[in-house]
């Protein structure tokens, strides 16, 4: 008996490599970003920057001001994101329904978090949150501060605009009709 399994979807093809592409980059970027944030914690008093601006002043404010224990809870949270990330994208490519189901909800959790973070931002450039040290106060001048800030709310714009994309496909009958049943 020959069985004919239906080629897959374009749709199923692009969304799962773009997820998995994603998820692979945020999770080198992650370590990275823990291997150098460490680095520099352990050796900030040797670099010797001559009286010109830090950029790693901001850094150890808000390491110094918050700790590292939201650092390490934010780390853990993303490397676990991004982790069943990958795992869902690879079972999205081998039609698993459940992982539709997960990557729609990564989706979601994005938005949210595109939106919070963005309001994050916005609070501490306007001082808010924190209080910047004076060495990087200019970042809260008026014309670099608004700068700043209506980039920032144009890229969240974009991602978000692509995350709502990629749920409207995730949740199309070409693709929910391409998921193996459980």
């Amino acid at each position: 008996m020959n069985v004919v399994i239906p080629p897959k979807p374009v749709a199923v093809k692009v969304i799962g490599t773009i997820f998995v592409v994603i998820a692979a980059i945020e999770l080198i970027s992650l370590m990275s970003g823990v291997f150098m944030l460490n680095y520099f914690t352990k050796h900030f008093d040797q670099i010797n920057y001559q009286g010109r601006f830090n950029p790693y002043t901001l850094i150890s404010h808000i390491l110094n001001t918050y700790g590292n224990k939201y650092f390490i809870f934010s780390s853990i949270f993303n490397f676990a994101r991004y982790s069943i990330m990958l795992f869902s994208a690879i079972q999205f490519l081998r039609l698993r329904s459940w992982a539709r189901t997960v990557l729609e909800i990564l989706s979601w959790l994005y938005i949210v978090q595109s939106f919070v973070w963005s309001a994050v931002v916005i609070l501490v450039l306007n001082g808010r949150i924190l209080s910047l040290p004076s060495e990087i106060e200019f970042i809260t001048e008026n014309p670099l501060k608004a700068l700043i800030i209506v980039s920032y709310i144009v890229f969240t714009g974009v991602f978000v605009t692509f995350a709502v994309i990629i749920i409207k496909s995730l949740k199309s009958h070409g693709v929910r009709s391409a998921m193996l049943p459980s």
